[in-house]
């Protein structure tokens, strides 16, 4: 893969910062496929071979995470402010992203979609609720909080380029689910974000409304 490089200070035109940004982005799917994808428990995912209480350990830990990593956006609108008045035309998009999370498919957002996998998993809300993070899951969410705070807009927003590989993953995920027995509709998180992560994200809103309505939490 050839790398596309620049120099510091390096002003692009639309063209170069467009193929510096896809670069960028093959390079992170690349790496996560080989890292993620290809984990032991990634494997034994597609196999169908996860236990249950290990597919329960990881979704009380992943829980926590989505709870967390979307006020960690949310924080953003504040944190960067400064940035968005000089860039004003980027504020639409960081809202509209910020109000899918809490919005879609009904509020709090996302989180009903992780609340109703983690039934199907056998887990309750209070469990879910109430679940502290092994230590290598909070530093991972640690990383986005470091960033945040320490770090430039420019090295925060990089950070996004993981949503695209999620898509990848959920399908890896959705593909063994079903090998353990759990059809597409009981594998709802994993079927929304392989086709919202795949596809264009204007319209990923969309999907978390029109399909897997939740209501009543």
């Amino acid at each position: 893969m050839a790398t596309v490089t620049i120099a510091p200070g390096q002003r692009l035109s639309p063209a170069e910062a467009a193929a510096y940004v896809d670069d960028l982005g093959a390079r992170v799917i690349a790496y996560a496929k080989e890292r993620v994808g290809g984990s032991e428990f990634m494997r034994d995912c597609s196999v169908g071979t996860l236990p249950k209480d290990l597919i329960q350990l990881f979704w009380l830990n992943w829980h926590a995470y989505v709870f967390e990593i979307n006020t960690i956006y949310s924080a953003t609108l504040q944190r960067h402010v400064a940035f968005f008045k000089r860039n004003i035309d980027l504020l639409a998009p960081l809202t509209e992203k910020i109000a899918d999370e809490l919005m879609n498919p009904a509020p709090p957002g996302h989180l009903l979609i992780v609340w109703k996998q983690g039934e199907i998993f056998g887990l309750t809300q209070q469990q879910m609720l109430d679940y502290e993070m092994i230590a290598p899951c909070q530093a991972y969410l640690d990383w986005f909080r470091g960033i945040l705070y320490d770090g430039t807009p420019t090295e925060f927003y990089a950070c996004s380029f993981t949503e695209e590989y999620v898509g990848y993953w959920a399908q890896q995920f959705r593909e063994g689910m079903a090998k353990m027995g759990y059809e597409s509709a009981r594998a709802m998180y994993f079927t929304l974000h392989e086709e919202a992560d795949l596809k264009p994200h204007q319209n990923a809103a969309g999907l978390y409304a029109r399909r897997h309505r939740v209501q009543d939490g």
